[in-house]
């Protein structure tokens, strides 16, 4: 069943958007409420996640959020490397092989986030300098600040009468 046909036919039932990156995105699609041919549907297309409630719904939203700045921070790093002389098409072949690389380590869902990192880190070595000189506690709270602030904004432009955001 299309997905336009989904949502019609299953009126309220809420799942991301995740615009050009929703073309290719595998995972799980976030749902809410859970209705099985609406799970169904998103299972052929990569996985569903039919969450609880509206709240864990608004978080899961508040994650796609961060989509584009990831592919932000990428194009920064290409640039920076373009800018102490490596050619720019080089820069952006590499740092995208990178990231590829940790895109495939996801897929290891037997090691956690944080034991993902911890693999790729040598004490006192570059990756370790970086996460503690750039990633430090007052870049994160700064993060999660932001979340929080998405977050209460996607709460408050719900419609009472639908549960749906107003967007």
């Amino acid at each position: 069943m299309p997905v336009e046909e989904a949502e019609q036919h299953h009126r309220g039932i809420r799942r991301h958007t995740l615009g050009q990156a929703g073309r290719t995105h595998r995972g799980d699609q976030a749902t809410y409420p859970a209705h099985p041919a609406v799970d169904a549907f998103f299972e052929q297309l990569g996985g569903a996640l039919p969450v609880a409630d509206e709240a864990a719904f608004d978080v899961f939203s508040a994650l796609t959020g961060t989509l584009t700045t990831h592919y932000a921070y990428l194009a920064a790093l290409t640039s920076w490397a373009a800018g102490h002389g490596i050619p720019a098409d080089d820069a952006e072949h590499y740092v995208r092989g990178l990231f590829q690389a940790v895109g495939r380590a996801l897929g290891d869902e037997t090691r956690s986030l944080r034991q993902l990192a911890a693999d790729h880190e040598t004490p006192k070595g570059n990756n370790e300098r970086i996460r503690t000189t750039w990633f430090d506690h007052t870049h994160a709270a700064t993060l999660d600040s932001a979340l929080d602030g998405l977050l209460t904004d996607l709460r408050s432009r719900q419609d009472p009468s639908t549960g749906s955001a107003t967007e």
